[in-house]
């Protein structure tokens, strides 16, 4: 699978964006604090995102298990972030991106959509699916799901591979883990 999905979330306070992804459990750690979406993933001796990591989110990546992963972003619109996504497309040393693209865009249309329900929305849906399977639970059918429920615009994923299997997640972000006695 060659193509990652994320959600933007523009705030209305402006003063910065929040990318939102499902990826491997603990692979920030795993890999070093590299993430595409800070701009000294490539530092040495380590990103600042690794250094501000706790020691128990630093260790080997799991590729069957998901994780929810939101960056807060210095862009503050999307055209800011388009920017980003070009500045790193380019062929080089740290070329991130192929050929970035934002296929969809959308106004939020929960009533509830503070930052608060938001993360409980989040951990809702990882509470519920905490699964990652690259043919049928990966990032692109978690971007088309939490795009689908926060804007009501119901999407598939963005690659035809991924909507073979794809079945629709949305309802996990609005209830919790089943309860046990």
């Amino acid at each position: 699978m060659t193509y990652h999905a994320a959600v933007l979330l523009e705030w209305d306070h402006g003063r910065h964006c929040t990318l939102v992804e499902l990826a491997w459990w603990n692979g920030i750690g795993g890999y070093g604090g590299k993430s595409n979406w800070v701009h000294d993933k490539l530092a040495k001796p380590a990103p600042a995102l690794y250094d501000a990591m706790p020691p128990c989110m630093k260790g080997p990546w799991c590729s069957d298990r998901a994780e929810i992963r939101a960056f807060d972003v210095p862009a503050k619109t999307l055209e800011e972030f388009e920017a980003y996504l070009h500045k790193y497309s380019h062929e080089g040393h740290d070329a991130r991106f192929l050929e970035p693209e934002v296929a969809q865009s959308a106004d939020v249309c929960l009533s509830h959509r503070s930052q608060v329900d938001i993360m409980r929305a989040l951990l809702n849906y990882v509470a519920c699916n905490g699964d990652y399977v690259e043919e049928s639970q990966n990032c692109q059918t978690f971007a088309a799901d939490f795009f689908s429920y926060i804007t009501s615009h119901q999407v598939q994923p963005f690659h035809p591979v991924c909507r073979v299997l794809y079945q629709s997640r949305v309802l996990s972000f609005l209830y919790g883990p089943p309860f046990q006695l």
